[in-house]
């Protein structure tokens, strides 16, 4: 079985792997390890069941690489290695994801009549009520209704601009 597994650090001589299933057990990972370990010959490959980690040390980077290309040749492990130069969108993609899930959630909950920017738009309005009407935060409660004004307005903007009216 071919495991996949993205790099989390990497220094000379020393890398570090975390595997992307969350559900690998340790006898999966102990597997994985000892499948490693016979691709290696001078290498120390260590595995940690708890963090979901494999921690490859040697004294040559080259070394690491080629029993990394080993693996992946002989479906032992997929690696994801970070392009040098390029940010990580692991944080944006997973935001996104997030965003694209309560979207989905809130129109089957809803039937299609809810999605997340009216959702917060009325959120934004019963706090920005509610700090209008216990005066202590006027300034701030009227500046949430007229922000969800114009959330909703902006939706109306959007679907008119989508039916082509």
């Amino acid at each position: 079985m071919a495991y996949s597994a993205r790099v989390v650090h990497q220094s000379s001589g020393r890398l570090r792997l975390q595997m992307d299933d969350p559900n690998v057990n340790s006898q999966s990972l102990r597997d994985a390890l000892v499948q490693l370990q016979s691709l290696s010959m001078s290498q120390r490959v260590r595995a940690n069941p708890l963090t979901r980690t494999i921690v490859f040390e040697n004294s040559s980077d080259d070394e690491i690489r080629s029993v990394l290309e080993k693996a992946e040749q002989g479906g032992v492990l997929h690696v994801h290695i970070p392009v040098k130069g390029r940010k990580d969108n692991s944080i944006a993609e997973r935001l996104h994801t997030l965003r694209v899930g309560i979207d989905h959630f809130l129109e089957d909950v809803s039937d299609g009549g809810l999605d997340l920017k009216k959702a917060l738009a009325w959120t934004f309005a019963g706090v920005g009520l509610k700090q209008s009407i216990s005066g202590k935060f006027l300034p701030a409660g009227l500046t949430l209704i007229f922000y969800a004004i114009g959330m909703l307005e902006l939706d109306e903007i959007d679907k008119r601009s989508r039916r082509g009216s």
